[in-house]
């Protein structure tokens, strides 16, 4: 049946009509990018204050507030820039845990040499020092972009890419409590996480983190997570309220987040000190600015591969490296420290509903704008509920890859990937990844040596060859055709699987009742 004609204006209403489902979907993501992008904001303000505290320790501990505009800065710059120009429309960028330990040896490295001498004079080179590191990485990186390097990190071997994953959920899991209890998890601080102050604490977030698993569980949608959020935020404060706590002794008794002062971002082109810097004091440090450099690409590419794995989607690793590389130049270049993709907060903000490159802009823009604005909303955060938001995101990436791939991969690569993550929590990344790739490539060597490179094994009376003989011959190579030994090889030799064929083919010619040489000897022919 002939379809009815529709007029010009019914058609404009029909396509309107089409387009309007588009139109309020966009809009409801749009929400859901800004919903998640507040919720993963909240963490990197939790990370950018504890790095803060990493990197500004020791004698640089009186520069702390100097120390939250670096960290903060760089959560909002690197956190816009990498959103909009990486290849993951949800990625998230900002300090990370490998990068800071390098940078706080760098600035602990510095701090030594001028610790006698005037402040003034100390802090200057340590500035001095973030900058130089993180506008030479920024150009490292984008370099390995440009040159098309992101491809190597393909050859890292699987179980190196859980080791490190799982390893990530077990930082992440281990810093949860440590941001709940004020306590390290460690054999060492066993003893004051059973302390009634801190384990009521801990009681506290692991509640929380429970209340999401179920909410996540009965309640398929994208604002589950947010949802629990905010009623954690006013479960707790009217849990503090009910027992009489005002927010001054709640935060004095860690059950808030701490008031932490912000002071205005040192802008490295603007200041003179470069002409009075003492480079003896910086040159030593060109190891520490190597490796911070290393581990920034390393961390940057092996984030990115294990989204890939965890979200079953290509990624562009050079892309991503040329974003990082552009994003750390400018934000070196305006007095923030090194960022990168991280892993865990671009896991959080997929889980919290984000999937647009709107929701790490929305998370770059309020760490900037608490930079700027203040920080008196971060006294407001119950501890157990962000904590509880980190362990619960930890437990579910240690659960994916210690639980659930236990019935995925093979008993060796299961024991390879606990080796991995037992060495990189007690030792660290870079020791954790090389025995990762060594271990790898001696199980590979020894698998690869079982499997047969002899695909056939005949003789001439089974396989001829395609050359015209005369009779005799014919006659000839048909009673010899036992003696004549045809190996068909298949795949690679190398070490062990090129001496299982030399001694397949040794065992042949030695074998009893052979007639090769009279047979050789009597046939002459071509």
């Amino acid at each position: 049946m002939a379809e009815p004609r529709v007029g010009t204006g019914e058609r404009v209403a029909l396509r309107a009509n089409r387009r309007r489902p588009n139109r309020l979907s966009a809009s409801r993501q749009a929400m859901h990018d800004v919903i998640s992008g507040v919720v993963v904001a909240l963490v990197m303000v939790s990370y950018s204050l504890s790095f803060a505290l990493l990197i500004f320790s020791g004698p640089l501990a009186g520069y702390l507030a100097l120390g939250v505009s670096v960290t903060l800065l760089s959560a909002g710059l690197c956190g816009i820039l990498v959103a909009l120009g990486g290849s993951m429309r949800m990625s998230i960028a900002g300090p990370d845990t490998a990068t800071m330990a390098v940078v706080s040896a760098l600035t602990t490295g510095i701090a030594s040499q001028l610790a006698g001498g005037p402040a003034d004079l100390m802090i200057a080179h340590v500035m001095a020092g973030i900058t130089l590191t993180t506008v030479i990485a920024g150009i490292a990186l984008y370099g390995l972009g440009a040159a098309h390097m992101g491809v190597w990190i393909r050859y890292i071997p699987y179980p190196v890419l859980g080791g490190f994953l799982a390893s990530a959920g077990w930082l992440l899991a281990a810093g949860a409590v440590k941001v709940i209890t004020g306590h390290p998890l460690n054999i060492a601080g066993l003893a004051a996480l059973i302390e009634p102050e801190p384990l009521s604490k801990l009681i506290a977030g692991v509640g929380f983190a429970l209340a999401i698993v179920i909410a996540r569980a009965r309640f398929r949608h994208d604002f589950a997570l947010p949802g629990v959020l905010v009623a954690g935020f006013a479960v707790a404060h009217l849990s503090l309220a009910a027992f009489g706590l005002s927010p001054e002794a709640a935060r004095a008794a860690g059950w808030l987040m701490p008031h932490y002062e912000v002071q205005a971002p040192w802008v490295p082109w603007l200041s003179d000190i470069w002409l009075h810097l003492d480079w003896r004091v910086l040159l030593p440090q060109v190891g520490e600015v190597a490796a911070a450099t290393g581990v920034t690409a390393i961390a940057i590419l092996l984030n990115a591969t294990g989204l890939e794995v965890w979200r079953k989607s290509e990624v562009e690793l050079d892309r991503d490296l040329r974003a990082h590389g552009l994003a750390n130049v400018v934000t070196g270049l305006l007095g923030g420290t090194i960022g990168n993709l991280t892993l865990n907060r671009t896991m959080l903000n997929q889980d919290a509903g984000g999937r647009t490159r709107l929701s790490g802009v929305v998370m770059g823009t309020l760490c900037l704008m608490i930079l700027f604005v203040g920080t008196d909303l971060i006294g407001f955060v119950p501890t157990p509920v962000l904590g509880g938001l980190l362990l619960f995101l930890g437990a579910n990436v240690l659960n994916n890859w210690l639980g659930r791939s236990w019935k995925r991969i093979s008993h060796t690569d299961y024991v390879l990937i606990l080796a991995i993550l037992l060495l990189i929590v007690n030792r660290g990344y870079l020791e954790g990844l090389l025995l990762g790739v060594v271990a790898s490539c001696i199980f590979f060597a020894l698998n690869y040596s079982r499997v047969r490179v002899i695909k056939h094994s005949l003789t001439r009376q089974e396989y001829g060859s395609n050359v015209e003989r005369s009779k005799e011959h014919t006659q000839l190579l048909q009673q010899a055709g036992n003696e004549i030994q045809i190996l068909w090889l298949q795949g690679y030799l190398f070490f062990g699987s090129a001496n299982r064929m030399l001694e397949e083919a040794k065992r042949r010619v030695d074998a009893p009742g052979r007639c090769a040489g009279r047979a050789a000897g009597a046939f002459r022919g071509p």
